[in-house]
Formats: C-alpha cells, structure tokens, sequence
C-alpha cells in the first residue's frame, strides 16, 4: 500500500490503467461467477437440470436463441433482491482517479455499468464484456429497457427457483418476441470493438491496477502482460492469481511481461519481477484506505452523496415507462 500511495503521489504518473472484475461489485450486492461455495457458478451447480453441463452454459448465445429461460433465470439469481446497486468505495477510487488527472482507462469485466453510475465519464470505460443495459432484440433488433426486463422477471428475483424451465422471460413490446438480451458478451460472441484500445493502451500507461478479479477469462487474462516491463503491477485482491494462457507460457521462458503474482509461494529459483505488487484484504476496505491516504475523503463522501441523494437511472426509467403506459 505504501508503494502505490507513494507512485500516485509523485508527480510522475498519469496514465494509470485499472482492470476489475466481479469482486469490486459483490459489496453492492452482486455475486461474483467464481468464488468458491458462494461464487454464482457454484450456486449454479446445486440447480436442478444443468443435465451435466457446466454453469456457463447460461451464458452461450447458441443456448439462449434457442432458449432465453436459463440466462434469465440465473439473472434472478445476480441481481439484488433488496434495492438497486449503486456503486462501491471502488468504484468511487475510479472517479477520483479520473478527476485528479490520473486514469488512462478502466477495463471492466463487470456488465452491470456501476462504474457510469459512480460519475465516471464513458470514455474512460472499456466494457470488456458489454453491459447489461440497455437490450436488444434479437428478432426485430429494437431497444428495450433493463427496467422493462427486471420487471418482467421480478419472479425470478423474488423466488428461489431452483428449476430454469420454471423461469419467466421478458417479451419485446415491439415484435412480442421472447428473446430480448442485455448487451453483454455470451460465449461465442466477439468482444466490444472498443476492446482493443488495449494495444495502445497497455504499452502507452505508466502504472497498473489489478483488482476483484481471478485472470480466468481470456483475452482479459492477458491484458497485464502487455504492459511495459518498467511498469509497476498492484494486485488488489482477496486472493493472489497467477499467469494465464500466453502470459504463463511467457513466464515459463522467464519473458518479463509474465504476470508472477503468487508464484513466490512455488518457488525461489527464478528471478521474480519486484515490479508486481499485492495488497490483499477486502478490497473496499483498501479503498477507502487509499481514498484517505491520498487525500480524498471529502470527494468521495461528496460523490457518494450525491448518489445516494439521486434516484436510481433504472428505477427513475421504470417509473416513466410504467407512467406513459398508464396514460
């Protein structure tokens, strides 16, 4: 932590890239797909009719054109019951960063937008996996509103349906269809085009951050390895991860661009890169350590209170749509 406040605090960085995933949103009451025993996919696995299938099947775009009912079903299941998500201490960070003329770019992981939701500027977000709103239909191609889905599918948010067959889609009031989609990346669909700024950005920043992520999913998985080997790399995580795909071939041929978090534990035969850093811990609560450490509290409760001051954009559109369908 000492290492990270100081870099920020030089004077010598401003191109800070951030890459999050799952875990800076489970404090907002968002599961994440991995953990064990409590991660989404675990919880999957005790469903009925997966039929010896792997959780992800859910999100295969071949599965859902043929039946919407398990992606909606196990969107009951990653949306909070209680209240609508607002964003996290982490996500706040990320709007510090960019309000103080550090941050190059984040690449989320993450589909539900918290990060646009904590007042970071759109050009400042790489959606590596799209975003969960607003959705399409795959039939007639018409927009239809994440609050118009979440509240045809309030029985699958309310309920504990262990059974996707028992799940209820929401249907395109345009063409009356049922196969209306977020804007998220299923298997077997192309990232975002905005994705590969990472070929410029990655060489281009001076310092970065990895944080609520396990480095599973590839192409992200190899984003850090493109950074410059003079870079510094702080890993702000419960856990330590490791190389994935070509980074850990890359490692194995001792390349310097190879991710090496938590393999110090393995081995002290190789000459590890000091450049890599881990915080571990909650990481909201790194957070707000940084936020105070930096000198930013007064922002953060300023923005954090404006939020919490303004109603909800879905629920503020569900509220308009359920109006003019009044009128």
């Amino acid at each position: 932590m000492d290492r990270l406040v100081e870099l920020i605090q030089s004077g010598e960085i401003h191109k800070i890239i951030v890459l999050t995933g799952a875990g800076i949103s489970v404090a907002a009451g968002i599961p994440d797909f991995r953990s064990p025993k409590i991660g989404l996919y675990a919880s999957v696995k005790e469903m009925k009719h997966l039929r010896m299938r792997s959780p992800t099947f859910v999100f295969d775009i071949s599965v859902f054109k043929s039946d919407p009912r398990p992606f909606w079903w196990i969107f009951g299941r990653l949306w909070p019951r209680s209240d609508w998500p607002n964003p996290t201490p982490f996500h706040y960070f990320l709007t510090l960063l960019e309000r103080h003329n550090l941050l190059l770019r984040c690449y989320t992981q993450n589909i539900d937008d918290l990060e646009t939701l904590a007042g970071l500027s759109h050009d400042k977000i790489v959606n590596c996996h799209g975003v969960l709103s607003p959705c399409h239909c795959l039939d007639c191609k018409k927009e239809v509103s994440l609050a118009h889905c979440i509240e045809a599918i309030k029985p699958n948010i309310e309920k504990n349906i262990d059974d996707y067959e028992e799940a209820v889609v929401p249907i395109c009031p345009f063409c009356h269809q049922n196969h209306v989609k977020p804007d998220v990346v299923f298997f077997g669909q192309n990232l975002p085009r905005s994705f590969n700024q990472y070929s410029s950005d990655l060489p281009s920043c001076d310092l970065l951050i990895v944080s609520g992520t396990s480095l599973e999913v590839s192409p992200v998985s190899e984003l850090p390895s493109f950074a410059k080997d003079t870079v510094p790399r702080f890993l702000i995580n419960r856990d330590k991860v490791k190389s994935k795909g070509n980074a850990a071939k890359e490692w194995w041929n001792k390349v310097k661009t190879a991710f090496t978090f938590g393999l110090k534990n393995f081995s002290s035969e190789f000459d590890f890169d000091s450049r890599d850093s881990f915080i571990g811990g909650d990481l909201q609560d790194a957070a707000l350590e940084l936020i105070n450490r930096l000198g930013w509290k007064d922002e953060y409760e300023a923005l954090k209170q404006e939020a919490e001051n303004s109603e909800h954009p879905l629920h503020k559109l569900l509220t308009k749509e359920q109006q003019q369908q009044e009128s």
